[in-house]
């Protein structure tokens, strides 16, 4: 399955680069010239500094780093409950085999049915919210019922029938499977229609810092918090409610991220709105870099 697909994705990039971007109705020649242009000659920290000179690919890299920090931040715990859940590496391998399965199950129906429907009918800004808001949502429940589990275990035995720590190990299974699924799906779409405005050249640079540094800094951010309480508190347990307390300010900020970055969008999707600018750091030949709404480009791939 792996080999045959790989074939097929080489056959689909072929044809996809001789007959659709060779075609000037979905791909403007010109662009290549400028992209180009820019391989090469832009370092790490002039990138990062192109990056911090702009909000807009600012509120992009905060979603980013954002996610992998409270994906992060949760799963440790999740990981934690599970493995006291099922002590016999067998049977935790089983459990976490079945997760892998159902979180390919649920990204393909939301990727088929959710994401697209839900940008159409709903805009990006309310699409972009829904992960924030699967991740906040089930993060209460998780951390409610560990600390209820915590402070009197036969409190929630005595009207649900189920151990404590089974409920614990179910909502941060609900967590990982819906959040990894809306990842793969309306997260990873909303994210990259957000530099759909910007020019070639800030589309490339804004993506090689954000996709190469950010993604990084959320997953280290995240252990360098866990490895820090556990320095503090000694053990998962002691330091879970400094991990909420983080956790959750994250999901706020996130989310007035998305709103701050959507109003822009809108406006910089609209016709008649004016061009984003923003001077960045000289790269070699001094020269400064404009970035601007491409509304010609965005028109051509909507109607793509």
């Amino acid at each position: 399955l792996i080999l045959g697909s790989g074939i097929l994705t080489l056959f689909i990039f072929r044809w996809f680069n001789k007959t659709v971007l060779s075609d000037r109705r979905y791909y403007d020649p010109a662009t290549v010239k400028t992209e180009g242009e820019v391989k090469g000659k832009l370092s790490f920290k002039q990138s990062i500094s192109y990056l911090l000179n702009s909000k807009y690919l600012l509120y992009i890299a905060f979603i980013v780093i954002s996610y992998n920090l409270v994906i992060n931040l949760t799963e440790v715990l999740w990981k934690h409950q599970v493995k006291e859940l099922y002590p016999n590496p067998s049977d935790y391998t089983v459990y976490m085999n079945h997760i892998v399965s159902i979180i390919g199950l649920v990204a393909t129906f939301t990727s088929l049915f959710v994401s697209g429907n839900a940008i159409r009918k709903c805009g990006w800004t309310f699409t972009a919210l829904l992960t924030p808001a699967i991740l906040l949502l089930t993060s209460v429940g998780f951390f409610a019922f560990f600390f209820v589990q915590q402070a009197s275990p036969h409190l929630v035995l005595s009207f649900l029938g189920l151990s404590p720590l089974a409920i614990v190990a179910f909502f941060g299974s609900a967590q990982n499977i819906l959040s990894r699924g809306a990842k793969y799906s309306v997260f990873d779409a909303t994210k990259e229609m957000a530099f759909v405005p910007l020019n070639p050249e800030s589309k490339l640079i804004g993506k090689a810092a954000i996709d190469g540094v950010c993604s990084r800094f959320g997953k280290s951010g995240g252990s360098v918090i866990h490895q820090s309480f556990l320095i503090l508190f000694s053990t998962i347990s002691a330091s879970a409610p400094y991990v909420a307390v983080v956790l959750f300010g994250v999901i706020i900020m996130w989310v007035m991220a998305v709103r701050l970055l959507g109003k822009q969008f809108n406006e910089l999707t609209k016709p008649e709105s004016a061009p984003l600018t923003f001077e960045t750091p000289s790269a070699g030949s001094g020269r400064s870099v404009a970035v601007q709404a491409e509304h010609a480009v965005l028109t051509e791939q909507q109607a793509v």
